[in-house]
């Protein structure tokens, strides 16, 4: 990937209002049930704006629901939060041992294409504590594989209590199993994690299962590249996820979200940053990344969350990300965004010459059209389209290859050889990286006649 930052990538991440990408979370929501008193503070936590910074996800995936009930109350907070698009549903809620993890998504920009459970959960010292799930979802109007994102959900066993490494080892390798199990069956799928790790080291041996520090080696990769030990350490307190409630203190990277690589090698679904760079250590406004620890700014070090002087969120969503943490063993929410797959549009999968002459000059205008939906993911959360032309026999093209923006367009410029008399149905194969349609065929046709024989016609057509 680039590691520059070019003014399209800022605009990206210092976005106003709502992400202009798909955004993607991870939140545990701390023993969520019905919980009237915190609705409010979600709904300022999910949709209050400060300096045009908004959290608005598209996709949550959650930990520590306790009810279906639960969930239903927590898709009707969303729905009913001012500011919110009021099209927020759910995967649905599976009811296995201790709290569960979920995943509630707007139905505006993806579908919900199935659930698997990638490890059952069980109340034996030498199983995971909790159901693992893994949330398989496309973007809306995308049909392909490689537009599937599969998400993963989960909250590990915490640090305390027995056995507690050995039990995130098992859930580690359930994952990575059920990874490659999909990836057997839909090798083009994207992936992710998003979870309470309850790791407080990269180090750890079930962290190192499925995260890669190099490309390659592993399933998944930190797409903001902090390895370390997170637990204590200020050098991470930009990124610090857990505790902000009224009664804890700032000081560990608990909650993570991770990428396959996929995900952040420049092409199709991919992560709005540069996965090459480490998070900044000086700033929580990262030019370079769109992930983001919501409310913390850095300034609660070993302290509950600052709220009266909060950078990144102002005084009320500060407040308000404080205290839906209740008591100690709260959680702040993570977030990054991804840019969708281009889409393209021809003017025409025919193109008809009619009658031309005899060795005329002839050609005709070809349009190719960024066609992803601007109105959905905005020119700025789509990647470009590239494209190339390869003429059949007989064919030739002017303006073959290109890039096009989203929403804009290009032409090129077919012309036929006209040395030969009577009827001819020629070819041409427009390649592009639309994952949906990487490749289609325009039917050539048309009919050369003698111009002394008369009948009309024409000798050349423009040249452009």
């Amino acid at each position: 990937m680039n590691k520059k930052v070019n003014l399209s990538l800022l605009l990206m991440i210092l976005g106003i209002g709502a992400s202009a990408q798909l955004r993607v979370a991870n939140w545990n929501v701390t023993n969520y049930n019905n919980l009237s008193d915190r609705k409010a503070l979600f709904q300022t936590a999910f949709y209050g704006i400060y300096q045009g910074r908004q959290f608005a996800p598209d996709v949550i995936l959650g930990q520590e629901f306790l009810t279906a009930a639960g969930l239903e109350d927590f898709k009707t907070m969303l729905n009913t939060a001012p500011g919110s698009p009021g099209d927020w549903t759910y995967a649905p809620f599976i009811d296995g041992t201790d709290t569960e993890a979920v995943c509630l998504y707007r139905s505006s920009k993806v579908q919900w294409l199935g659930t698997s459970i990638a490890g059952v959960g069980s109340s034996a010292t030498t199983n995971q504590p909790r159901n693992t799930y893994r949330y398989d979802l496309r973007p809306v109007g995308y049909t392909s594989d490689s537009s599937v994102i599969a998400m993963i959900s989960t909250h590990m066993k915490s640090s305390s209590g027995t056995n507690y490494l050995g039990r995130r080892q098992v859930e580690a390798d359930n994952i990575v199993a059920n990874i490659n199990t999909m990836l057997t069956a839909h090798p083009s799928y994207n992936f992710l994690f998003g979870g309470d790790t309850n790791m407080q080291s990269s180090n750890e041996t079930a962290f190192r299962t499925m995260v890669s520090g190099t490309w390659g080696t592993r399933l998944f990769f930190d797409p903001i590249k902090s390895p370390g030990t997170w637990n204590n350490n200020s050098a991470f307190r930009f990124i610090h996820t857990q505790d902000p409630g009224p009664n804890g203190q700032m000081d560990d990277r608990h909650d993570q979200l991770w990428l396959s690589g996929s995900l952040i090698n420049g092409s199709g679904v991919d992560y709005v940053g540069n996965a090459n760079l480490t998070y900044s250590t000086t700033t929580w406004n990262d030019p370079n990344h769109s992930y983001r620890c919501w409310g913390n700014d850095g300034s609660s070090y070993g302290l509950p969350l600052n709220a009266a002087t909060n950078t990144m969120v102002g005084p009320d969503i500060a407040a308000a990300l404080r205290d839906s943490a209740t008591t100690a063993g709260g959680h702040l929410p993570v977030f990054l965004d991804l840019k969708m797959p281009p889409k393209v549009t021809l003017s025409s999968t025919v193109l008809n010459f009619g009658t031309v002459f005899l060795d005329g000059y002839v050609q005709l205008p070809l349009t190719i059209m960024h066609g992803g939906d601007t109105s959905k993911w905005t020119t700025s959360g789509l990647q470009p389209l590239t494209f190339s032309l390869v003429p059949g026999a007989g064919v030739t093209v002017r303006g073959a290859a290109g890039t096009v923006a989203p929403g804009s367009l290009t032409r090129a410029y077919v012309q036929v050889d006209t040395s030969q008399l009577g009827p001819f149905s020629r070819t041409l194969v427009v390649n592009t990286n639309d994952p949906d349609q990487p490749t289609q065929t325009v039917t050539i046709t048309g009919n050369v006649r003698n111009p002394l024989l008369g009948g009309g016609g024409s000798g050349h057509g423009p040249r452009g």
